[in-house]
């Protein structure tokens, strides 16, 4: 079985070659693909009409400015199901005024992911925060995977709904936890192309084969040959 990362991408750059299932080579290793988009406010919503399309596309990241008049307008009612966040860094601790202003002030259809600094550790904090605000989400800092955290862009709970299979003691076993895939940029994935397993193969060859007996010559046409 063929590990997953989540590859960080824009439209542009991914959209030549989506297909439902996609594979790449990392470090001269192959990978099944799933698909991290990164918007802004210009095509936004050419994301979310993607991601309808396919299913390889897990969530976006939303990458504009929030003081335009299309940010404003990404509420729950136009996002709908579709999983769109928003990273906020920070240079210090969260306080709970910090995180009551983010829950709040976000739209609601993005989901509000907190960028820790790269030394924070306090799960307790960030379990008291989580509890009351539960919408928010936490990563970066040193952290470690526990119930009642919201931890990482892409959390073991998102993978649960899209029904995709994972290894939790490995996952577990990695330490610092963060996303619960692999991540990756564009950049450094290679030979990104569909996977064709043998059903769709066998239909390949058939529709060949059926091109191909179903070639007439002038002549052919002229007398009724078809």
């Amino acid at each position: 079985m063929l590990n997953q990362i989540l590859l960080r991408c824009k439209i542009d750059e991914i959209k030549p070659k989506l297909g439902n299932e996609l594979k790449g080579f990392l470090n001269n290793k192959e990978e099944v693909l799933y698909i991290r988009l990164l918007c802004d406010e210009t095509d936004i919503f050419d994301g979310i009409a993607l991601m309808q399309q396919y299913k390889n596309i897990l969530m976006i990241e939303y990458t504009g400015t929030d003081f335009n008049p299309i940010y404003f307008t990404l509420t729950s009612d136009v996002i709908g199901d579709n999983y769109v966040i928003q990273i906020m860094p920070i240079d210090n601790a969260p306080t709970e005024n910090y995180i009551k202003c983010v829950a709040e002030e976000t739209p609601t259809g993005l989901i509000p992911v907190v960028k820790l600094p790269v030394d924070f550790c306090d799960l307790e904090l960030l379990y008291k925060l989580n509890q009351k605000y539960p919408r928010v989400r936490f990563c970066g800092g040193n952290l470690f995977n526990i119930a009642g955290c919201n931890i990482g862009c892409c959390g073991i709970d998102l993978l649960e709904s899209k029904a995709i299979k994972y290894d939790l003691d490995a996952y577990y076993r990695a330490g610092n936890c963060d996303c619960a895939l692999q991540v990756c940029d564009f950049k450094e994935v290679s030979n990104i192309q569909a996977i064709v397993n043998d059903t769709q193969k066998d239909e390949i060859e058939q529709n060949t084969e059926t091109k191909e007996n179903a070639s007439f010559s002038f002549s052919d046409i002229l007398a009724g040959n078809f």
